[in-house]
């Protein structure tokens, strides 16, 4: 499936044989703009994925920041997400 963003496109693959985080990786991107990207995925496509660390994700939810890092990223970036049956996996692949 393709899920349109206001900038880019966003790629969901249902079903991934190989778990591969290169996202998560990526010494570019600090950690909490991952989680902020992981849950603004969730959030548009009302999915319910498990989280590594919860808490983290909910004190970073009262803040503005999350559309802000998502723009940011998107601007730039296109990212492919991998969904698996409990967990997802973002690779943010530049232009």
């Amino acid at each position: 499936m393709i899920f349109m963003n206001k900038r880019k496109i966003f790629y969901e693959t249902p079903e991934i044989n190989i778990i591969n985080e290169p996202f998560y990786n990526d010494k570019n991107i600090d950690w909490n703009e991952k989680l902020l990207l992981t849950y603004c995925y969730q959030k548009r496509n009302k999915h319910n994925i498990i989280y590594t660390n919860r808490k983290e994700l909910e004190e970073l939810l009262t803040t503005d920041k999350i559309d802000k890092v998502l723009d940011k990223l998107v601007e730039e970036n296109y990212i492919m997400i991998y969904k698996t049956s409990n967990q997802i996996h973002i690779e943010l692949i530049t232009e």
